[in-house]
């Protein structure tokens, strides 16, 4: 059987399934609660067999059919589809040609469904069939301006059940599609979506205000959660000069304040860190260090509910390595959002050149350029076994500040540690 064939006949035995609609309507799926995996209130939203097995004729529908082949008057989604609701009957859909096509079979089903439930006025379950409907049209559409009419629809089916409960479902969908046109915002280039995630914010306190007992007002908690999710990144330069003030890059969401914390830390204490991975555990250990300094910035907050990012003046550092601690407290704790980052102060700088048997090394000054001979130089490496060779070795910089060494082996983990007559450096 080739695709076209295997896709006919299922259709013909989800047809099959559908065909006593009436008598389905009329079954109730409590019925059936022995085999069923039961959601809490879902009878709310699909009361009858006659959901159970529309919807899961629709799984198979609503996928995605680009495979197949096409007939010459293949069915299209329209504008029109959009208005095609329950006060318009399935005969508009059973005059188009391309019968097999199952976007226009999911749109048959989908009528179906909410001509049923307009006549027996269940606001949940018209509403719930709704909401699908109108989204399957706007995710499988290609007209444009698709985005507008359908949250054109979703205003106007809001509007027509603001005194029900069940609209607070169409509230969630609303702010939804501004917290989605929220995420295009980008501070470089425009400011144009800058503040549709406080619209969507808002969308969402009112439905949770005026029924906070509702599904609807559920998800738009989770929704309002999000978007209020506080959020912390710092990005630092790996060294820097000694006894100069340096900046580090600040990136955050919904925050007013930061405190920063500079703690000296060892090259055995900076490789305890990155093995912590248990939030409690790591903070009990930045707690213990010994702190080098402390400050804090007032951030921007527009309330807008974006990322945005500013740089930090850092005061200047002494030569040696630093933990930076970034967070809106000034004491964090397991639960508390922090950034960290490592950074080395330093006026030593190592370049490498490397030939096909050997690795040639340069001490040079960072600031100058100019080499640093008689420079004392450590190789070692470590978390050592069968897959990296263990390696030691104790050299000195010549009148160029340069030091080699051959090895046939592969090192990981290796660290080069300098050290002049004024300061120490690893790397």
């Amino acid at each position: 059987w080739d695709l076209n064939t295997i896709f006919n006949e299922i259709h013909v035995h989800f047809q099959n399934s559908l065909q006593n609609g009436i008598i389905l309507q009329q079954t109730q799926l409590d019925d059936f609660n022995a085999i069923l995996q039961l959601q809490k209130d879902s009878k709310e939203y699909r009361p009858t067999l006659y959901d159970f097995i529309a919807h899961n004729a629709l799984v198979f529908y609503k996928t995605n059919e680009t495979s197949t082949t096409k007939p010459a008057n293949k069915f299209e989604l329209s504008k029109q589809d959009f208005e095609r609701s329950y006060e318009l009957k399935n005969d508009i859909y059973n005059f188009q040609k391309d019968s097999l096509s199952l976007q226009l079979n999911a749109l048959k089903i989908y009528q179906d469904l909410i001509s049923f439930h307009h006549n027996t006025k269940n606001e949940n379950a018209f509403v719930s069939v709704e909401l699908e409907r109108l989204k399957f049209i706007e995710q499988h559409a290609y007209f444009k301006e698709k985005e507008t009419v359908y949250l054109e629809n979703l205003t106007a089916l809001k509007a027509a059940y603001k005194k029900h409960e069940v609209s607070t479902l169409v509230d969630f969908e609303i702010a939804t599609i501004y917290n989605q046109k929220g995420n295009l915002y980008n501070a470089e280039s425009s400011n144009e979506h800058q503040f549709q995630k406080a619209k969507a914010l808002e969308i969402c306190d009112v439905a949770i205000e005026k029924f906070p007992k509702s599904l609807g007002s559920q998800k738009c908690n989770s929704l309002k959660a999000s978007i209020l999710q506080p959020t912390l990144s710092i990005t630092t330069e790996k060294h820097v000069a000694i006894n100069l003030p340096n900046k580090f890059l600040v990136k955050y969401k919904n925050l007013n304040k930061l405190f920063t914390s500079i703690y000296k830390v060892s090259d055995a204490e900076i490789r305890t860190f990155h093995k912590i991975y248990n939030q409690a555990a790591k903070v009990e250990f930045i707690h213990k260090l010994s702190l080098n300094n402390a400050f804090n910035n007032t951030l921007k907050n527009e309330k807008d509910y974006q990322q945005h990012a500013t740089e930090i003046v850092m005061p200047s550092l002494k030569n040696g390595s630093f933990l930076i601690v970034s967070a809106p407290s000034k004491k964090i704790t397991k639960e508390s959002i922090y950034a960290t980052s490592i950074i080395q102060s330093t006026n030593i700088s190592v370049v490498q050149k490397s030939t096909n048997d050997q690795n040639i090394f340069q001490v040079i000054n960072r600031n100058t350029g100019k080499p640093l001979p008689n420079s004392k130089i450590t190789i070692k490496n470590y978390n050592t076994g069968r897959y990296n060779k263990s390696i030691s070795r104790k050299l000195s910089t010549n009148k160029l500040g340069e030091f080699s060494f051959k090895t046939s082996s592969y090192h990981r983990n290796v660290i080069i540690s300098v050290e002049t007559e004024t300061e120490k450096a690893s790397f």
